[in-house]
């Protein structure tokens, strides 16, 4: 989705976007069901863009459920994804601008370049969304992980097919059960 910087007012412009209706939006989503990240009922995405010539700020909300796999227990499970950001876009007039002015802003804050006289949001609703993914998901807090059986932790006690729950006399520890503690 290509905004048109002139035809933005001065101050804030609101947009709603979802994927459902938004053709753009929705072939966004389905590139990320293609690399292994699948959503259901899409993707809803809210943006303030504020415009203060030259430079824009943009103020977002990215909304989905998404499948992940669990980091402990490896199962799949539909997680709410709400991820909120901030980023400026600084208008390139000159193709020749000067390289440590463009470092110099880019360190303030999150900043974006845009040339010409239209923002893509495309790219910057990707980003964000790689963002906004957790490195570690937990389908649960009561999960634990698995046993090498395959059976959840917190299914305890652990013992594997075929194999008799051995008594805590056998147990190297067994002998702390007698010791008593002094005071």
């Amino acid at each position: 989705m290509k905004l048109q910087i002139n035809t933005l007012k001065q101050g804030e412009n609101h947009f709603a976007f979802h994927s459902s209706k938004e053709g753009w939006l929705n072939a966004i989503a389905e590139g990320w069901k293609k690399t292994g990240t699948p959503l259901k009922d899409g993707v809803q995405v809210n943006l303030n863009l504020t415009k203060l010539e030259p430079d824009f700020y943009l103020k977002g909300e990215l909304s989905c459920l998404v499948e992940r796999p669990c980091s402990r227990c490896a199962d799949d499970f539909w997680m709410p994804l709400v991820h909120e950001f901030e980023l400026g876009l600084v208008h390139i007039k000159n193709k020749h601008a000067k390289e440590a002015d463009i470092a110099e802003q880019e360190e303030a804050l999150d900043v974006d370049f845009f040339e010409g006289s239209e923002i893509d949001l495309s790219p910057i609703i990707e980003e964000q969304f790689q963002l906004g993914l957790p490195f570690i998901s937990v389908c649960g807090p009561e999960v634990a992980g698995k046993f090498p059986c395959g059976k959840l932790r917190k299914e305890l006690p652990y013992q594997s097919e075929g194999e008799e729950t051995s008594s805590n006399e056998s147990s190297p520890f067994a002998v702390l059960k007698d010791l008593k503690s002094k005071k």
